[in-house]
Formats: C-alpha cells, structure tokens, sequence
C-alpha cells in the first residue's frame, strides 16, 4: 500500500490575513518566509513553508502538499486518490521531486 510519509505543507483561506499574520508569528512563533499578493508563507522548520494562508474569506482548509518515499509512490498516490474520486492538482512529477528549502 502505497503511504505518506509526512505532511508538506497546509494551506488556509482566510478572511483577515494581517489578524492571521498576528496570531501565527507572535502567538505561535513562526517565521514569514514570503508575503505577497494576498498570501503569506509560513515556516516551522527548516522548509521554506509549511502553513500558506490565502485571503480569500473562507476561513477554511482549502488544500494540502502530501509528501510520498519516491517516483513510484508518487503515481500509486495518484491511483489511490483517483480510484476513491478524491479531487487533487498533481505536480508533474519532475516538478514533484524539487522542494524549496
């Protein structure tokens, strides 16, 4: 079976995203690592993000980076999702294997 071997990265709209900017660095003491055009990424550690937060008033989960051990589990992932009519964008899979950090 094919398994995630850990969460990349979570990504929140959100309705006030200076109040949201507020709470994440001065609350819960991350780090921005990159803000414009309404969004703010967030790190925790040594990635370049791990929670982006988009203005867009849903205040809401509206997507989630997972990360797979290699090239094969990354297409068995995509099977799996596909074949429970689980909506996903998949990366290509020579822009899957490049992380920023």
């Amino acid at each position: 079976m094919t398994a995630i071997t850990e969460l990349g990265y979570v990504r929140f709209g959100v309705s006030d995203l200076a109040e949201w900017q507020d709470f994440a660095t001065n609350l819960l003491g991350l780090e921005v690592s990159e803000s414009e055009n309404g969004q703010i990424r967030l790190r925790a550690d040594a990635w370049h993000n791990r929670i982006i937060l988009e203005e867009d008033g849903s205040d809401d989960l509206i997507g989630a980076g997972l990360r797979v051990a290699g090239p094969a589990e990354f297409r068995a992932m995509q099977d799996v999702l596909r074949d429970h009519n689980i909506a996903f964008e998949g990366h290509e899979l020579q822009h899957a294997t490049v992380a920023r950090r």
